[in-house]
């Protein structure tokens, strides 16, 4: 007897350190193949590579706790390493030798109460059973622990449907673990019918036959106690059964595709491993379906379909996200690998059943009531059952059927229950012999059509919001199996097409068109003509010319007029390009009322937009023009706008407002000019016109009449009063540019696109501008306007319409002009000197030389 398979049989245990090859790959120990399968089978191919990089068995075996087992392979297990140790007994002659060299009862002793003893010496010990059954050559997978199962299909599988009953017995008297050597069916008496008796010829004797009236008393393994012994006579009683370990035709590949036959879900040629059951030349009876879903639970279905080739095969699944979407209006998701099912063959019938004491009926709701049909004069009419059936006898039977487009013999049936399941399930049939892959109906290369899994698809959508589909096509490529990623890129793109039409269309609640400029301007006109609130104000086209689009919202409108127009703030104007189809005009100001939480300087926020394809100055009188209605009661005699001198800019804004002030950016003109005053300007002007009298007389003319006059125009012109010390630049304008060309990932956008684009920034500009009150967001309340300031549960505790007026009155605010100094009492107010009697550049502080007297001397 073994007690421990460890010190001097440490060689039959699987931490043994001996080179097992198995698919062109040798493994260290027994241990690793069989956690390498383990992470195989449940699809965590990152794991697999850890553990055949390690060299130590047990780490091996920790690393792989991680796992979360499945049924399927709870069930699996026992024959996996069954396969391993006979791979292991054919290529490590230790391990043969020493197994053959010992008898009696192989206790496994660790704690593992499935493989060992455990603890309290009670486990199962089917890692000691194993290794005695095959010292004894005994067909492995006839071990049966428990001793009661369900045999479907080829393998195990408890979770399956019994096509009949067999009652295991053993020819002989027990000694040692139980080995069965003789099979009884079972069969089913029916009423008033005598069943047949089987007799069941034993394998160890194909002479003696035994009738199960006459046949001697088995040994109930229940009652029975282990034998530490177990005598070699008992290994003739199942000869043919056995497996011979002396044999030498037996070979690796052989052992290897035992082994696979257990955990290849490919197999084209049997039964799926994966699955829960077999049909028999039909669909699964109405009353087998309902017991099926009314008693399995999510723990024993699968996530998805498997892979591989199902014939006459049925899988059990979880439907819980199925019954989310339909209840959320989305179609159910029971996708394969078989290819393209054809919908025109199918239908989803939905169907009522009583559960009473004679079975399943049919049964049909009609007026909140459930009733029977009966046939009155050829016409059906409804009868409501008195008393009406409690809600636990009821099932609603729902099923989906299809056809393969490929062959219509191969069938698919869904079902699954709306009414009375325990637990959401759905069972999935497929009945006939699969036929292989064909092209889809609409492919042009003819390739073989093989659905991408409905999780990878999910997946994409969510990495689509996040991503670009070039990184997200190579995230999935490497992630997922080779039959399972994307099927090329274009497939991503299209994904990313498909959803954006979808939330465009949930969004506006119609479909949209976008094959051409046309169809744009045409959706935008139907926004402008709804009820829906839009950024977009107003369309205007001109014969011979595109449409230009005017953008603004009633915030940035009011920031003009109590901002920009009281001289707080200089509206930049700036035309940028690639932004989409057209071109973009963009203005902006700084919102002083806060400032960044970092850099503490007002932050620069985006004011109306101009969209447009000329750039002359009838076309930028249009947007111009408008503004200057819309601030017609404003006072814009202090409005100012910075520009970069283009003609037709410059000519527009002048012309609509002409009492305001126009600047360029100071940087430029500092950059043109190098003078320290006006003399000096002058005669260096001098200079540069009798030089190019003698080079270019065009240049001559340009330079007296444009350049020289405008610098001069531009920097003796008015300045905004007190609110601006260090001059306007047109890195506002830039800023901004940036800003929305990462919005738009550097790539021109479709009109439409941009503008949901542009209106989120302008919605997010605001929703910060208001958060600053409560601290929160990016920018914070500027120290002219910390009186607004409030805390978050002051805010919380305001009504809705207390913290409109709040808001109101925060971006309405101007405050005093910086320039003048109130006296202590009040009564006067006096510009504060600029220099403050510095001189010009200096820099430091104010401090008087001091004179010295020297004392007189005396005579």
């Amino acid at each position: 007897m073994i007690t421990y398979v460890k010190g001097e049989h440490d060689v039959l245990s699987n931490f043994y350190l001996n080179q097992l090859s198995y698919e062109d790959y040798t493994y260290p120990s027994a241990e690793h193949l069989y956690q390498c399968i383990k992470c195989d089978h449940h699809q965590d191919y990152e794991l697999l590579h850890k553990i055949k990089q390690v060299s130590d068995a047990k780490a091996a075996k920790i690393m792989s706790k991680r796992l979360k087992t499945n049924k399927s392979w709870e069930n699996q297990k026992p024959l996996v390493m069954a396969e391993i140790l006979k791979l292991k007994f054919i290529q490590c002659k230790d391990f043969r030798d020493k197994l053959t060299s010992t008898s009696g009862y192989i206790n496994h002793n660790v704690p593992d109460e499935f493989w060992g003893t455990g603890r309290k010496g009670k486990g199962k010990n089917v890692f000691g059973l194993l290794l005695a059954a095959l010292r004894l050559g005994v067909a492995l997978e006839y071990i049966s622990q428990p001793h009661s199962r369900k045999v479907c299909g080829r393998g195990v599988n408890v979770s399956g449907i019994p096509m009949c009953t067999i009652m295991w017995t053993r020819f002989i008297e027990a000694s040692g673990p139980f080995i069965p050597n003789h099979f009884v069916p079972l069969l089913n008496k029916q009423p008033g019918m005598e069943p047949d008796v089987v007799n069941v010829a034993d394998n160890s004797d194909a002479e003696s036959v035994t009738d199960i009236r006459d046949a001697e008393p088995v040994i109930d393994v229940r009652d029975a106690e282990p034998v530490a012994d177990i005598s070699d006579a008992d290994v003739s009683s199942y000869a043919d059964l056995a497996f011979d370990i002396n044999s030498t035709t037996r070979s690796d590949n052989l052992v290897e595709e035992n082994l696979c036959s257990f955990i290849d879900a490919s197999d084209s040629q049997n039964i799926h491993p994966l699955s829960n059951g077999c049909l028999q030349n039909s669909f699964l009876e109405t009353t087998e379906v309902i017991n099926l879903l009314s008693t399995f639970s999510e723990a024993e279905s699968h996530d998805a379909i498997p892979q591989g080739t199902k014939n006459d095969v049925f899988f059990m699944l979880r439907n819980g996200n199925n019954i989310t979407n339909r209840s959320n209006g989305k179609k159910s998701d029971f996708s394969d690998d078989c290819g393209v099912w054809d919908k025109n063959k199918g239908s989803t019938p939905k169907q009522f059943y009583q559960q009473t004491s004679n079975g399943l009926r049919i049964i049909f709701k009609r007026d909140e009531a459930y009733c029977l049909v009966k046939r009155v004069n050829k016409k059906r009419i409804y009868v409501p059952i008195e008393p009406q059936p409690t809600p636990e006898t009821v099932f609603e039977l729902s099923r989906s059927y299809a056809a393969l487009k490929k062959d219509s013999n191969y069938k698919k049936r869904v079902s699954w229950l709306a009414q009375g399941a325990k637990e959401s399930v759905a069972v999935v049939e497929y009945l006939g012999q699969f036929p292989g892959l064909a092209p889809h109906g609409n492919s042009k290369s003819g390739e073989l059509y093989l659905r991408t899994p409905a999780s990878v698809m999910t997946e994409m959508s969510d990495m689509l919001r996040k991503d670009r589909p070039l990184n997200v096509y190579n995230k999935l490529t490497n992630k997922c199996e080779v039959t399972s990623g994307p099927s090329n890129r274009k497939q991503v793109h299209d994904k990313n097409y498909n959803d954006k039409k979808k939330q465009r269309i949930q969004d506006l609640g119609h479909s949209v068109s976008r094959g051409n400029i046309a169809d744009h301007i045409n959706e935008i006109d139907k926004m402008l003509a709804g009820n829906k609130d839009t950024i977009v104000r107003s369309i205007i086209r001109e014969k011979g010319k595109a449409p230009c689009l005017i953008l603004y919202s009633d915030s940035q409108l009011e920031d003009l007029k109590h901002m920009c127009c009281s001289g707080l703030s200089i509206v930049g104007v700036d035309k940028t390009f690639n932004l989409c189809d057209m071109h973009v005009t963009v203005t902006c100001y700084k919102q002083i009322a806060v400032v960044m939480e970092k850099t503490k300087e007002p932050p620069i926020f985006m004011g109306p937009i101009y969209i447009h394809d000329n750039s002359d100055f009838d076309i930028f009188s249009n947007f111009f023009n408008h503004l200057r209605v819309k601030l017609i009661d404003a006072d814009t005699e202090q409005l100012f706008f910075g520009t970069d001198e283009e003609a037709g800019l410059v000519k527009s804004i002048k012309t609509a407002f002409p009492e305001s002030g126009h600047i360029l950016c100071i940087r430029h003109l500092k950059g043109l000019v190098h003078s320290d005053d006006d003399i000096c300007f002058d005669v260096k002007c001098e200079q540069i016109e009798d030089r190019t009298k003698e080079l270019s007389a065009s240049f001559h003319r340009y330079f007296a009449t444009r350049v020289a006059r405008t610098i001069r125009d531009l920097w003796e012109g008015t300045t905004p009063p007190g609110y601006f010390d260090k001059g306007w630049t047109n890195n506002n304008s830039e800023s901004l540019n940036h800003v929305l060309k990462s919005a738009i990932n550097w790539q021109s956008k479709p009109l439409l696109d941009l503008i949901v684009i542009i209106e989120e920034i302008v919605e997010t500009q605001f929703k910060d501008l208001q958060r600053a009150l409560v601290s929160r967001g990016q920018y914070r309340v500027a120290d002219s306007h910390k009186h607004f300031e409030i805390t978050a549960t002051s805010w919380v505790n305001k009504t809705v319409q207390e913290r409109e007026r709040l808001t109101k009155r925060f971006k309405s605010y101007i405050p005093p002009d910086k320039r003048v100094i109130t006296s202590t009492d009040g009564m006067m107010n006096v510009i504060k000197p600029r220099a403050l009697g510095k001189k010009i550049g200096q820099r430091k502080r104010k401090i008087n030389e001091r004179t010295t007297t020297f004392k007189k001397k005396k005579d």
